[in-house]
């Protein structure tokens, strides 16, 4: 008693009788294994490039908080100095008086009087010339 193999009655496995649509099942079974080598190849470049992505959302995410409080990195760069004596004295006090200018600015400017002190300048006639 002969036993067929369970594929052979699956008409979607079934081998082509020509020689030319072997070489096309041939050369599509290449191509699938071409292509499943790029898609891991591929996948192992995102990897590093997420990596890599990751440290530079990071660097922006810095830079925007910088950007949102300054004052935070002026403290800090204060501090930073502190250990260093009187060598850093000049940059260190140029450093407060920016924090202090820059707060300045900013209570000003939360209060209105930068748009007063604007408006009352452009309110006011020239003087005449000679």
């Amino acid at each position: 008693m002969r036993v067929a193999s369970p594929l052979a009655h699956t008409p979607w496995f079934r081998l082509p009788a020509d020689r030319r649509s072997a070489a096309l099942c041939r050369q599509q079974a290449q191509l699938v294994e071409r292509t499943a080598s790029q898609r891991a190849e591929l996948g192992e470049i995102q990897t590093g490039l997420k990596a890599s992505t990751a440290w530079l959302q990071t660097g922006f995410t810095l830079v925007g908080s910088i950007r949102s409080h300054p004052q935070v990195a002026l403290l800090s760069l204060v501090a930073a100095s502190m250990p260093f004596g009187k060598r850093f004295t000049k940059a260190r006090n140029w450093m407060l008086h920016g924090l202090a200018v820059h707060q300045l600015y900013k209570l000003l400017g939360s209060i209105g009087l930068l748009q007063a002190v604007r408006r009352g300048r452009a309110g006011r006639p020239h003087a005449p010339g000679p």
